[in-house]
C-alpha cells in the first residue's frame, strides 16, 4: 500500500460531486487523485453517489425514504425495499471495484462491505421507528441524508485501496456536537453569536481529524454535522462545497478544487448561449453575484470562507482533468470602491483581449458575464394616502418575512414599492401575501418573470455600461419592468418577461460583452497553425510583408488580436499525426469547440515524372493528401459535435490538363479533391445536412512568396497576379452559404464569387491597378457525375469487420 502524503508537500483539497463520482469513479481514483497526490498532500471531500440521472442518486433515494417514513406503517414494505436498494447499489459498486481480484484483502474489501451493511441496517431501524410516529424533525432528516456521504466515502476509500493508495474515511456527522455540545439550543446560540466564525471553529476540529489520518489520504464526508435548525435549512444543498472550504481553511491549503462535469464558469449559460466563452478567472465577488442571480457556481458561504483565508478556488472538469478550468481569486475583491468613484482604464495594445482578470494591474474592458434567474414574481404596491412610505416598507417586509419569501430586488418611490421575489411555489402563500399587502394599498403581482443580471468587476465605475445594456435590450424589443443598479458595484439587474429572458441574454452577451454569436465567431476566433513561429512582439516592421519570411503564424496572431479578434498560434507539422492531434486538442481546450477547418498546407514540385525524385514525391504526399486526411480524421468528431462543421480544402477541380508537367504534385492535389467529394457523400449518407466540405482553387495566379521569385526577375509578371483577398472573400462567402449549397463542390475563387454572390467587377483584386490578370484555369470544367450516380451496387463497410492493422 502506497502512502500518498508527505510533510514537505503543500495541502490541496478536492471536492467531487456525486454525479462525477458515479460516472467516473475509476478515472478519479485511478488517475486524477494519484496525479495530484504526487506533489500535494490531499484531502478529498465527497458528495453522495449519483448516476446519470439525479433522480436515481443516493440523496434522491434517501429523500424518498423520508417521505415513506412520514406516511406511517402502511409504507413499511416500500421503505425496507428502498433502504435495501441503497445498500445493494453500493455493494454492487464495491464488487465491481474488486471483481478482477480472486482474493481480496480483508481491510480493502470486507471492512467497507461490513460498514455499508451496518450503516444501512442502522438507517432502516431508525426509519422504521420514525414510521410509528409518522413524522421526522428537520434534524432527524439531516441524519438520514448524511448516510449518502458516509457510504460514498467508504466506497471511494475502498476504490483507492484497490489501487494501492492509502486512504481513510473521515465521518463528520458528529463534528458540530463535538465542538458545541449536543444541545440544539447551545448550538443555535453559538451560530447566532459567531456568524461565519461558527464555521471557522468547526474547521479547527476538522483539522484534527484530517491530520490524524496521515499518511493516508482523508476521504471526508461533505455532510458536516447536524446543525441547530438542520444543515439543509441553515446552509442549503451546497453544504458539501462549504465543507470542502472548511477543510481547506483547516489545513491551510494552497488551493481548493471543486470538480464538476462542466469546464468552469462561462460568460453565459452555454446551454442557452452557444457562443458563451469559458472564463479563465473571476473575482470572488463576481462568483458570489453570479451564484445569487442564477448561475450554479459556488455557495456564498463557501466564498466567505476562502476569501477570509485567502485560498484560491478552482473549478475543474472531471472529463478534462488536464484543463485549467476557472480560477476564483480571493484577493481580487471590490471592497475598496467608493461612492461616486469613476475610473477609466486604458490598457496597452495586446492586453485584456480575453475576458481574464489575472493580467497584472489592468482590469477587464468589458463586464464579465450575464446570467438569468427564473421563476420570479414581480410585486407592485401602491401605497394609500393613510400610510407613510417608511411605514409601508416596514409593513411589506414584515409580511414577506412572515411568509418566508426572500426579496431579490427592490425599487421604491414616495408611494410605490416594486419587489422581485423568487416564487414560493405555493399558490396559497402568494394569495395570502397579496391579501395582507392590500391593507396598505393597491397590489399587483406579475408571474412568469425573470431577472437578467450583468456582472463585472468594478462595473459601476465603467462609463457607458448601463447605456449599452438598455440600448441592446431596446434593439431586441425586450421590455424592462424593473432596474436595479447601485446596491452592488459589480452588477446591473433587470426584470423582464420570462419569455424574453433568452433574447435578453443573447442581446447583452453580443452587444455589451461584445462576444459574437457562433456564426459571427467563426470568423473572429481563429487558430493559425503552421510549422514556423517567431517572436511577433519584436517583429520590425510590423505588420511584416505577408509574402516575406518575417511573416509567420505568430505575426498573423498578433495582427488578428490587434484588429479586435481572438487568435492563437500553434506550431504543427502536418506530416506528424501526433502533432496534428495535439494541435486540434489544444484548439478545443482553448476555445471549447471547433467550427471550421481550412487546410492550406501544401508542398510543391512541378516537374516531369523523370525529374521528380522519390523524396520530393514522398514529401508532397505526406503534406498534401496524407496531411489533409489526418487533420480531417482528428477534427471530424469536434466538427460533428454541433452538427454544423465546415471544411475548406485548397485543392483543384479535377481535369486532365492539370496533370501535365507536374504529375507527382497532381497526384496529391487531386487526391485531396477526391477526399472532398467522398467526405461530402458521407455527410449526405449520414444525414448531416448542415455540414459541408468544399475545395477552392485560384482561377488566376495569386500573389505569394512563390510568385515573388518570378516578379523579382520580371516585374511585368505582376500584371497577371491577383491579391490574396479574392481567395479569402470566396472562402468567407462559402462559409456563410447554406451547407447544402457548397457541400462537395470543387470551386474556383472567381467563378464562385460570380455565380453565387453576384460579383462582376474583379478589378479591385488586381495587384497592378487597371490590369486583367490572365486566367490560368479552363473556362469550363468537366462534370464528374455519371448516369448511374445514385446506384451504389452492393454496399460494403470494412469498418464493420473490425479488422485491425
Amino acid at each position: 500500500m502506497v502512502a500518498a502524503t508527505s510533510v514537505d508537500k503543500p495541502w490541496l483539497v478536492q471536492k467531487y460531486g456525486g454525479t462525477s463520482l458515479g460516472k467516473l469513479m475509476d478515472t478519479i481514483c485511478g488517475s486524477i487523485i494519484p496525479d495530484h497526490a504526487k506533489n500535494h498532500k490531499l484531502v478529498v471531500v465527497c458528495s453522495a453517489l449519483s448516476g446519470t440521472l439525479k433522480a436515481k442518486g443516493t440523496t434522491s433515494l434517501l429523500l424518498e425514504c423520508i417521505a415513506l417514513a412520514e406516511l406511517g406503517v402502511d409504507a413499511q414494505e416500500k421503505l425496507v425495499d428502498l433502504v435495501c436498494l441503497i445498500r445493494d447499489n453500493h455493494l454492487a459498486i464495491l464488487d465491481s471495484i474488486f471483481e478482477t481480484q480472486k482474493q481480496s484483502a480483508f481491510e480493502a474489501y470486507d471492512i467497507p462491505k461490513t460498514n455499508i451493511v451496518k450503516e444501512c441496517e442502522a438507517l432502516k431501524k431508525f426509519l422504521l421507528a420514525a414510521q410509528v410516529v409518522g413524522e421526522l424533525s428537520p434534524r432527524s432528516k439531516d441524519r438520514v441524508i448524511s448516510l449518502g456521504e458516509k457510504l460514498a466515502c467508504v466506497t471511494i476509500a475502498a476504490c483507492l485501496a484497490n489501487k494501492d493508495i492509502l486512504a481513510k474515511p473521515v465521518i463528520l456527522d458528529d463534528v458540530v456536537s463535538t465542538v458545541f455540545g449536543t444541545s440544539a439550543d447551545d448550538q443555535a446560540a453559538a451560530l447566532d453569536k459567531l456568524g461565519s466564525r461558527f464555521y471557522h471553529v468547526i474547521a479547527k476540529e476538522i483539522a484534527i481529524r484530517i491530520r490524524n489520518c496521515e499518511p493516508a489520504i482523508p476521504i471526508v464526508t461533505g455532510f458536516f454535522g447536524i446543525m441547530p435548525n438542520s444543515l439543509i435549512q441553515t446552509v442549503g444543498r451546497g453544504y458539501s462545497d462549504l465543507c470542502a472550504a472548511m477543510c481547506a481553511v483547516a489545513v491551510g491549503a494552497t488551493e481548493l478544487q471543486i470538480w464538476k462535469e462542466v469546464d468552469g464558469i462561462f460568460t453565459a449559460d452555454p446551454r442557452k448561449i452557444p457562443s458563451a466563452q469559458l472564463l479563465s478567472s473571476v473575482t470572488a465577488d463576481e462568483a458570489t453575484e453570479l451564484t445569487y442571480y442564477g448561475s450554479e457556481v459556488i455557495h456564498p458561504l463557501t466564498m466567505d470562507q476562502i476569501r477570509e483565508a485567502n485560498i484560491s478556488l478552482r473549478l475543474k472538469n472531471v472529463f478534462k482533468p488536464h484543463a485549467e478550468g476557472t480560477l476564483i481569486d480571493p484577493k481580487s475583491t471590490s471592497s475598496t470602491f467608493e461612492i461616486g468613484q469613476v475610473k477609466k482604464v486604458i490598457a496597452p495594445p495586446g492586453v485584456l483581449l480575453k475576458q481574464d482578470f489575472s493580467v497584472g494591474r489592468f482590469e477587464r474592458r468589458r463586464p464579465t458575464a450575464v446570467t438569468v434567474k427564473d421563476d420570479i414574481l414581480l410585486i407592485h404596491v401602491i401605497c394609500n394616502r393613510n400610510t407613510k412610505s417608511g411605514g409601508l416598507l416596514i409593513q411589506v417586509f414584515e409580511r414577506l418575512e412572515r411568509n418566508n419569501i426572500v426579496v431579490d430586488l427592490i425599487a421604491t418611490s414616495e408611494r410605490n414599492v416594486s419587489l422581485a421575489v423568487h416564487s414560493p411555489g405555493n399558490l396559497s402563500a402568494v394569495l395570502r401575501l397579496k391579501e395582507e399587502l392590500e391593507r396598505f394599498g393597491q397590489v399587483a403581482i406579475a408571474k412568469n418573470m425573470s431577472i437578467v443580471t450583468l456582472v463585472g468587476h468594478k462595473m459601476r465605475s465603467q462609463i457607458g455600461v448601463a447605456n449599452e445594456t438598455l440600448s441592446a435590450l431596446a434593439a431586441a424589443n425586450v421590455n424592462i419592468h424593473l432596474i436595479s443598479q447601485g446596491a452592488s458595484e459589480i452588477s446591473i439587474s433587470l426584470v423582464v418577461n420570462a419569455q424574453d429572458a433568452t433574447t435578453a441574454l443573447n442581446a447583452i452577451h453580443r452587444e455589451v460583452l461584445k462576444i459574437p454569436t457562433i456564426e459571427e465567431g467563426r470568423f473572429r476566433r481563429i487558430v493559425v497553425a503552421a510549422k514556423s513561429i517567431s517572436d511577433a512582439q519584436n517583429a520590425s516592421p510590423f505588420p511584416p510583408d505577408p509574402n516575406s519570411s518575417q511573416s509567420t503564424i505568430s505575426t498573423v496572431e498578433r495582427e488578428i488580436r490587434e484588429a479586435g479578434g481572438e487568435a492563437t498560434a500553434i506550431a504543427v507539422d502536418v506530416r506528424d499525426f501526433e502533432s496534428v492531434k495535439r494541435c486540434v486538442e489544444k484548439t478545443v481546450e482553448i476555445y471549447g469547440r471547433l467550427d471550421v477547418l481550412v487546410y492550406n498546407s501544401g508542398a510543391i514540385w512541378w516537374a516531369s515524372v523523370e525529374d521528380t525524385p522519390m523524396k520530393r514525391f514522398q514529401l508532397m504526399q505526406s503534406v498534401n493528401p496524407q496531411g489533409l486526411y489526418g487533420t480531417v480524421e482528428v477534427a471530424l468528431p469536434h466538427l460533428k459535435k454541433h452538427g454544423t462543421g465546415r471544411i475548406i480544402v485548397v485543392s483543384p477541380p479535377i481535369y486532365s490538363r492539370f496533370f501535365r508537367g507536374k504529375t507527382a504534385y497532381a497526384m496529391g492535389k487531386v487526391g485531396m479533391s477526391v477526399l472532398t467529394k467522398g467526405l461530402a457523400m458521407d455527410f449526405e449518407r449520414q444525414g448531416l445536412t448542415d455540414m459541408a466540405i468544399t475545395s477552392i482553387w485560384p482561377a488566376a495566379a495569386i500573389e505569394s512568396a512563390a510568385t515573388r521569385k518570378m516578379t523579382d526577375k520580371n516585374p511585368k509578371e505582376e500584371e497577371d497576379l491577383r491579391k490574396a483577398t479574392i481567395f479569402s472573400d470566396a472562402i468567407i462567402a462559402m462559409l456563410r452559404a447554406p451547407a447544402s449549397s457548397v457541400n462537395g463542390r470543387l470551386e474556383l475563387d472567381e467563378d464562385y464569387l460570380r455565380s453565387d454572390t453576384g460579383v462582376t467587377d474583379f478589378s479591385k483584386y488586381s495587384v497592378v491597378p487597371e490590369t486583367s490578370p490572365r486566367r490560368i484555369m479552363p473556362a469550363q470544367l468537366p462534370d464528374l457525375t455519371v448516369k448511374e450516380q445514385d446506384d451504389e451496387g452492393k454496399r460494403m463497410n470494412s469498418a464493420e469487420g473490425k479488422a485491425k492493422l
